[in-house]
């Protein structure tokens, strides 16, 4: 993959998530409501609004509860927008080389 690191990040999700990251790169969880079930969110680097990326919103088993989430498996290190059209959900996340980041849109 290119990177320093290849990290394996388990989350009982009955399947790895493997995260490329280190060497500049980090990675991105996204938790969302049921309603964003198999809808594609896009990132993209701040200032770099023409370059985004995504994934999909999938269930997955954490815990033994159901959870809604997507993972962004690499990404480089970097303040990023998450492009929402709800002004209520954060839209700003912060990228960290060898970390994975979480964000939550779950609503209460």
């Amino acid at each position: 993959m290119g990177h320093d690191e290849d990290h394996h990040h388990r989350h009982d999700w009955g399947e790895d998530a493997v995260l490329d990251i280190g060497g500049g790169f980090g990675a991105l969880i996204l938790y969302a409501d049921a309603s964003y079930l198999d809808r594609e969110v896009e990132v993209s680097l701040v200032g770099w609004d023409g370059e985004r990326t995504h994934t999909a919103i999938h269930e997955r088993v954490v815990e033994g509860r159901p959870v809604h989430a997507g993972i962004y498996a690499s990404l480089p290190a970097g303040e990023y927008r998450v492009w929402t059209d709800d002004p209520g959900l954060p839209d700003r996340v912060t990228i960290v080389d060898g970390e994975v980041a979480e964000l939550d849109w779950r609503r209460p």
